[in-house]
């Protein structure tokens, strides 16, 4: 027998009021979704207004949530303290208040331990790294300070300044030349001068003007031009013949490669020490050519 679903009046009227309720919550539910972003926002908003300022002493009294502050490079250059400097005794926290970066500072300090001197604007800026924004902003504060002043008050008549004789003229002693000396001569820029100086170092100076050829990258022209505007007083520091065989591993030259000092080496160990330089000519495998070049910086003490 089958039963049918009978419902007294009461329990019509309570289903229908149920049914209107869930009808009034869907309807209800759809317009908040639509309005609850701008709403929550807004309170959002409200709230960290309210607060803000505990958040404000943390963050030292910034105007702004540090999270909403974007700083690029033109801000950060804003900050920088901008005030006169001489390129040539700047300090490391100098250059840093000025945005010089650090490459750059190490640079100029490089420049500086080869001798080299910056004289001018434009040799600042040459300086390796240095880009032209910066210098635009620097070139107003650079000052140079004034060496010879004195000298010029003494001695009027006498000019001091290499750079405002002609190049042809100019004259000096290659074993004492600075960078700056160096870069006085045609055909020779600051690449070239600092290769210069640092062979020389390695060689413990210069014994003669021809060993300008040995040079890396220095054009036979150019040799040819400036040997003639050099002198050399020959005075070159010399090694220990046995102390180079007893030191092969810190004690280095250009004229001997590390297996030939060892070479050398191997043969005091095995005839006690050196009395006579000569006595490298019995190392059969030296080449005889090096040996002619290296007896002008060895010494038996």
């Amino acid at each position: 027998m089958n039963k049918k679903l009978l419902l007294t009046k009461k329990e019509t009227h309570g289903l229908l009021f149920l049914i209107t309720i869930i009808g009034f919550l869907i309807y209800t539910s759809t317009k908040w979704d639509s309005t609850t972003p701008a709403v929550l926002v807004k309170k959002c908003d409200n709230t960290m207004n309210d607060n803000y300022p505990k958040h404000n002493k943390i963050l030292g009294g910034q105007k702004k949530p540090i999270y909403n502050e974007r700083q690029n490079t033109k801000d950060i250059k804003a900050k920088q303290e901008l005030f006169t400097f001489d390129p040539n005794t700047i300090s490391s926290e100098e250059a840093l208040s000025l945005g010089i970066p650090k490459k750059v500072f190490n640079n100029i300090q490089k420049y500086k331990e080869h001798g080299g001197k910056i004289k001018t604007k434009e040799k600042f800026k040459n300086i390796y790294g240095l880009t032209l924004d910066l210098y635009a902003r620097l070139e107003p504060f650079i000052q140079f300070e004034t060496e010879t002043k004195q000298i010029v008050k003494l001695q009027p008549v006498i000019e001091t300044n290499l750079q405002s004789l002609p190049k042809e003229s100019i004259s000096f002693e290659i074993n004492h030349a600075t960078i700056d000396d160096l870069e006085s001569l045609k055909g020779i820029g600051q690449t070239l001068a600092t290769r210069i100086i640092k062979y020389r170092n390695a060689l413990g100076g210069f014994k003669s003007i021809s060993q300008l050829k040995e040079v890396y990258g220095l054009p036979d022209s150019t040799y040819q031009k400036i040997s003639i505007q050099l002198t050399c007083d020959g005075i070159v520091n010399k090694i220990d013949l046995n102390k180079l065989a007893e030191d092969s591993t810190t004690i280095k030259h250009p004229y001997l490669s590390n297996k030939e000092i060892k070479t050398i080496k191997r043969y005091k160990q095995q005839h006690n020490a050196f009395e006579d330089i000569d006595q490298l000519h019995s190392i059969l495998s030296l080449d005889k050519g090096k040996i002619e070049k290296m007896k002008d910086y060895l010494v038996i003490e």
